[in-house]
């Protein structure tokens, strides 16, 4: 039986990788190597040139020095690299034509393609949690959909135990959050109508306030006229209006940090994917509430930010009345960064050539446009490899 265990490093789980029994190959990723690795049987670094040879990668600054020391085992990479003795060429026009669609989000995602595609019956995976609250939740679907396939194929997959992937809730059995989030959306949309209210209130005394200050200066004659054609204007007036708008001011302010919180608990919640319980939402909001209490300096709500919004914005309005005398104003994959001013020049990334894609007819029911073979579009893509003929 052909088993691989891929890992990766998060270190919740990539401890419980067979690393002792012989009988199964270990696949490992990009700078992994700074963790224990007793064995290694491959090594996938699929990153372009100017990633995976930038000088200050944080997860290992002599990454591209190691991939270039490595003699005892392939390292799967996007073409053979002739400075890097092992490189090997991922087949990805092979995986994208045997899975019909070019769905991989991760270096996980085409470890594991490439398990299925060779035909290994055992595959475990350690190390790779994708966590909600890590910035790699966003290939877990990908990486899930991917196992479930192996699945699929009759693929024995072990997974570790305590592991985030394959995890959660069953719906309606276990999990009736979904009911907490349609009432967010509910009060969500509650809240926009009553602020529509109380802005088109907002904006009608604030019209009949700048009125009242033009006829006070005498700056207008048309008012003058109005004025004194029996339109009183008195000091009381004037006051009670003001007063009117500030109190208008004041509850769209408020409705509108209720509409700013619920759409912050909406996200915890889609952030947490549901899978918390309710009260842990209600914690992250008092947490937030209390750090920007601790700011000393009062948050004026805004429909373009926290620090005010656009001129319609009752938020900016408190400071503008009174007659104008106040004025308020990859787990697995490191992350990608700009190639240092020292870093070796990929000598053919000048050399680019024009695109020139012809769709032709999808396999296996996947029916978007298909693109030249990968493979010969790395040049233009990324740019082309130092020594390469």
């Amino acid at each position: 039986m052909k088993k691989v265990a891929l890992v990766g490093f998060s270190t919740a789980t990539r401890h419980q990788a067979p690393f002792e029994d012989e009988s199964v190959e270990i696949w490992g990723c990009n700078e992994g190597y700074v963790l224990p690795f007793p064995r290694i049987a491959r090594w996938f670094q699929l990153h372009n040139y100017q990633t995976f040879s930038r000088e200050n990668n944080q997860n290992d600054l002599n990454h591209y020095a190691w991939l270039k020391s490595v003699t005892d085992f392939p390292i799967y990479m996007q073409r053979v690299y002739p400075n890097i003795p092992m490189s090997v060429q991922y087949p990805i026009d092979a995986i994208v034509e045997y899975f019909g669609l070019p769905y991989f989000s991760s270096t996980f995602a085409y470890m594991i393609a490439l398990a299925i595609y060779e035909g290994y019956e055992w595959i475990g995976h350690y190390g790779f949690e994708m966590a909600t609250d890590s910035e790699y939740f966003h290939q877990r679907p990908n990486a899930e959909y991917l196992i479930g396939w192996a699945k699929g194929k009759g693929i024995y997959v072990q997974s570790p135990v305590d592991g985030n992937l394959l995890r959660g809730r069953m719906y309606a059995y276990e999990d009736e959050s979904i009911g907490f989030r349609q009432q967010l959306e509910f009060r969500k949309a509650l809240l926009a109508g009553q602020l529509k209210k109380q802005e088109e209130k907002f904006w009608l005394l604030t019209g009949q306030n700048n009125i009242l200050n033009a006829l006070a200066a005498g700056r207008d004659p048309i008012l003058e006229n109005l004025a004194a054609g029996g339109l009183e204007i008195t000091l009381p007036y004037q006051m009670k209006l003001q007063q009117e708008l500030l109190d208008a001011s004041a509850l769209a302010n408020t409705i509108n940090g209720a509409r700013m919180e619920v759409d912050l608990m909406i996200q915890i919640f889609d952030n947490q994917n549901g899978t918390k319980a309710v009260d842990y939402v209600t914690k992250e909001i008092e947490q937030n509430r209390t750090s920007a209490e601790g700011t000393g300096s009062p948050v004026i709500p805004g429909e373009n930010g926290r620090d005010g919004g656009s001129p319609s914005d009752p938020g900016l309005i408190v400071g503008q009345i009174r007659g104008g005398e106040e004025h308020g104003s990859d787990e697995h994959s490191p992350g990608l960064a700009t190639v240092s001013a020292g870093a070796e020049r990929d000598p053919q990334s000048d050399a680019r050539t024009r695109r020139t894609d012809q769709p032709t007819p999808a396999a296996h029911g996947d029916h978007r446009p298909r693109r030249r073979p990968l493979a010969e579009r790395q040049t233009e893509i990324h740019g082309g490899d130092p020594g390469q003929v």
